[in-house]
């Protein structure tokens, strides 16, 4: 009885603490890796329209960019990858590689 009481203190005052750390503390934002066209031209502070061209004339569909209604979804880890590595296109090959093996589904 003794013990269960001891953890159930234990528990509550851990609870405690996170609750006084998430007060403290600022939530990290989330990176989302799916960007809109106006978010994907502020990653790469480039204006929309060249964003537009780079589309057309370098990425991927279903690699660098996806359709999405009207418009398109832009992948930020391949275009930040792609922007460090234009001058290097077989580096940037792995890292598509790399994607593309990571968004695979696990076998079991």
């Amino acid at each position: 009885m003794d013990e269960i009481l001891l953890m159930t203190t234990a528990i509550q005052e851990l609870t405690l603490a996170v609750k006084q750390l998430r007060q403290v503390l600022p939530e990290a934002p989330v990176e989302r890796n799916e960007l809109t066209l106006d978010e994907a031209a502020s990653l790469l502070r480039v204006h929309p329209q060249t964003v537009h061209g780079y589309r057309k004339k370098y990425w991927e569909e279903g690699v660098h960019f996806f359709p999405q209604g009207k418009g398109h979804l832009y992948n930020r880890e391949l275009l930040l990858d792609w922007q460090r590595n234009r001058s290097a296109p077989d580096q940037h090959q792995l890292a598509i590689a790399a994607y593309i093996q990571r968004a695979q589904p696990k076998k079991r």
